[in-house]
């Protein structure tokens, strides 16, 4: 004999089903699913990129900082969404985490500079941070040739 149910126990039979549950109708029993997750670009392989260990030797004082922003980066370069919110638009994924995955130990310094410089209330800070990162490459090279062009031009005699 089938059981049928209620509009409620389906609903909630639907509800756990759709954040991972699965059900034993015979049994009428919920159980987690066991998925396998697994991540394109784990965060030891992340670190080693970007040399984790050579950043807290220079800047031992900010390691909270660096792992937070490892934390971010880990989290955008293996998200499931299909966009990510950059610069307060959504940017296709491939795209972001291309952009990520280019940045080097000098980009990434810069960014935690950049943020600790901030003075400004930030609400969001996984979009902040993912911005900054996103962002860093082209502004680092910019604040470079900036800085050149003040130096040998900036002042006159």
């Amino acid at each position: 004999m089938k059981k049928t149910y209620t509009n409620k126990e389906a609903e909630a039979i639907e509800f756990l089903k759709s954040i991972g549950y699965q059900f034993n109708p015979k049994e009428r029993h919920f159980f987690p699913c066991k998925k396998e997750i697994t991540e394109t670009y784990p965060l030891d392989f992340l670190k080693e990129r970007l040399f984790y260990n050579d950043m807290l030797l220079q800047e031992p004082l900010e390691k909270d900082i660096i792992d937070t922003f490892f934390h971010y980066l880990h989290n955008a370069v293996n998200t499931t969404k299909s966009t990510i919110r950059v610069n307060g638009e959504e940017k296709p994924k491939a795209v972001v985490i291309s952009v990520l995955l280019k940045l080097n130990y000098f980009d990434f310094l810069y960014t935690v500079q950049k943020y600790k410089q901030n003075t400004t209330k930030v609400n969001n800070h996984s979009a902040y941070i993912i911005t900054l990162l996103y962002n860093a490459k082209a502004q680092h090279e910019a604040d470079i040739a900036n800085q050149v062009q003040h130096d040998l031009y900036g002042l006159k005699d």
